[in-house]
């Protein structure tokens, strides 16, 4: 019961800083990408790549895995007593919110602001379906600079993208996609699980 209570406290704090919550109790939890964020998550923080890109087509469980990434953060951020005594939830809201930061692509640019100041402070950023947003020369370089950042800061990092990392080469520019390789794994995911048979 204290496990189940202390997940429910978990995914209504995440919920609250915006932050979409994966049904991993679903036939989709053993997908691709969540075993790929889980490897990713268990390298030694001191080696592990700043950036994670999840590229692949619609429906093959990217954004859910990035939403378990935030959620195993989350998980780790406090203590498991701090988890269950009710005074504290508003300190695990209050650190979440500072540490893990969540934005979709198309949102960018109306909260720059926003943005701006969670790039060089937040733990863990998530940048979901970039390449989804109005390509122009102010995203491109509003998404340049996100990558800059937090190369040099060395802060953890994951994307996710219909797109080739080619085609991030070819829409973002060249610098983009070395750092993102240069600190970084790209994995590729094909097959949609949205409407597979059960």
């Amino acid at each position: 019961k204290m496990l189940i209570y202390r997940k429910s406290i978990v995914d209504e704090t995440l919920k609250s800083c915006g932050i979409p919550i994966a049904c991993l109790e679903t036939r989709y939890a053993r997908t691709m990408p969540i075993t790929c964020v889980i490897d990713w998550m268990r390298i030694h923080r001191s080696k592990r790549p700043i950036f994670l890109v999840l590229t692949g087509d619609t429906g093959t469980g990217k954004s859910m895995a990035a939403s378990f990434a935030c959620r195993c953060m989350a998980n780790a951020s406090m203590s498991f007593k701090k988890f269950i005594m009710k005074e504290n939830i508003a300190e695990m809201t209050k650190s979440v919110s500072c540490n893990i930061r969540w934005y979709h692509a198309y949102e960018m640019k109306a909260k720059r602001d926003s943005l701006e100041s969670d790039i060089e402070r937040c733990k863990l950023l998530v940048i979901d379906d970039i390449s989804a947003e109005l390509v122009n020369s102010d995203s491109k370089s509003l998404f340049n600079y996100i990558v800059s950042k937090r190369y040099d800061n060395n802060l953890q990092t994951i994307i996710t993208t219909n797109v080739s990392p080619e085609m991030i080469d070819e829409i973002y520019g060249r610098r983009v996609s070395e750092r993102l390789l240069k600190k970084g794994v790209v994995e590729y995911f094909g097959e949609s699980v949205r409407f597979k048979e059960v």
